[in-house]
């Protein structure tokens, strides 16, 4: 990580969420502490730069942000298995993880 890629947002925003385990989590020999330790280093990091940057580090709740359409913020029914992200009310349509991070901004 470069200072520069901490100085082009004046904010950045991440979600903060547990990890999902699948697999992982039914062995018993793994403790989750030392599969999120990457993570927890990767975010001090983070905080780090972008402080040193003037730019502000948040976390964010991610839930309810991939029902609701960031065109026209009404509710759009949908499963986890959409990839897509399409809004019959208003037409807009567009990858689900890029609309869900629009409603986060919003």
């Amino acid at each position: 990580m470069t200072l520069r890629s901490a100085t082009a947002p004046s904010a950045v925003s991440y979600h903060n969420s547990k990890p999902r385990l699948r697999g992982r989590k039914r062995r018993r020999h793994r403790k989750g502490g030392e599969l999120s330790a990457g993570w927890a280093t990767f975010f001090t990091m983070l905080r780090y730069k972008a402080e040193s940057a003037s730019s502000v580090v948040e976390a964010v709740d991610p839930r309810g942000t991939s029902p609701t359409c960031s065109a026209c913020g009404g509710d759009v029914a949908e499963t986890f298995a959409d990839r897509r992200h399409s809004c019959p009310p208003c037409g807009f349509e567009a990858n689900g993880d890029v609309a869900a991070a629009q409603v986060i901004l919003l």
